[in-house]
């Protein structure tokens, strides 16, 4: 498996290295013919590789016995629920420094409706 996806790495490079220098040197080929030469000059290259192999992408999960990510939704557990992580920033919001003031504080009417005063210009300063 680690020769695969260091195949991987290494074929996507190559792919672009040859279709820059593939289509530099003709203009005037459809794209199917520089397709088929981009695949005849990878297979030359690499001819124990697939063209499944080619391409690391999500069509390509099913072959030779790789599984797709495991999708879990937002709060399937109490560490993602919504409501936890919302409790925890508020937890922070409102805590008290060594001076006793907190980040609430440090904005004007403790940060509630901050965002519709900004983005600020000034005429005079002109910016």
């Amino acid at each position: 498996m680690r020769v695969r996806s260091i195949l991987r790495l290494c074929i996507s490079p190559a792919l672009l290295a040859i279709a820059m220098t593939s289509s530099a040197r003709d203009t005037t080929r459809t794209p199917e013919q520089e397709r088929l030469a981009i695949v005849a000059a990878i297979q030359s290259r690499l001819p124990d590789t697939r063209p499944a192999d080619w391409i690391p992408d999500a069509m390509n999960f099913g072959v030779s016995g790789r599984q797709p990510p495991e999708v879990r939704p937002f709060n399937l557990d109490n560490a993602t629920n919504s409501a936890d992580v919302l409790g925890i920033g508020r937890k922070l919001w409102e805590r008290k420094f060594s001076n006793g003031r907190s980040l609430s504080n440090c904005f004007p009417n403790a940060g509630k409706k901050a965002a519709t005063g900004y983005p600020q210009f000034d005429s005079k300063l002109r910016r």
